[in-house]
């Protein structure tokens, strides 16, 4: 019988539990693709997992979600009416668990932050969830002094590890 033709109610439990472990997995080592094909990746694999999950009420494994522009949007307007420090801090640690961004919406996040001693800490949090690394130099350019493109550089190389 072909695998297309099977149910989510004619899949073992054990089965579904395998094949969400490595869906999982194939999200995972899609993060080393960029672009369209990471995005096509994920998005294909999370609509299995949908599917595997539909046949007896089971939830799938729950995957990292890339933040839709909208999203990250909406996180930077409460950082820009928060105030300062405490206010865009705290707004930054309550992140859902979502994880993944792009480097596009990383820099449009840390842009928000008035401090620089704050950005990098923003940096220091998102930058291993950002799912283009190749974009990554773009983010130079957000600081200014010797130090802190050291700081920047030394968070790629960690992140690269």
């Amino acid at each position: 019988m072909a695998a297309s033709s099977l149910s989510a109610d004619e899949i073992s439990k054990d089965n579904r539990q395998k094949m969400d472990a490595d869906l999982v997995n194939i999200i995972n080592l899609a993060q080393a693709y960029s672009g369209q094909v990471r995005t096509d990746i994920i998005a294909n694999a999370q609509e299995i997992q949908r599917l595997l999950g539909s046949g007896d009420n089971q939830k799938p494994v729950a995957t990292p979600q890339i933040y839709q522009n909208s999203e990250v949007e909406a996180i930077v307007s409460r950082i820009k009416a928060a105030w300062p420090y405490s206010g865009q801090k705290i707004i930054i640690q309550n992140l859902p668990e979502k994880p993944l961004f792009t480097v596009l919406q990383v820099k449009m996040i840390i842009n928000a932050i008035d401090f620089d001693k704050d950005k990098k800490e923003v940096l220091s949090q998102l930058l291993p969830g950002v799912v283009d690394p190749e974009n990554v130099d773009s983010l130079f350019d957000i600081f200014w002094t010797p130090s802190d493109k050291q700081f920047l550089n030394s968070l790629v190389k960690k992140r690269n590890r």
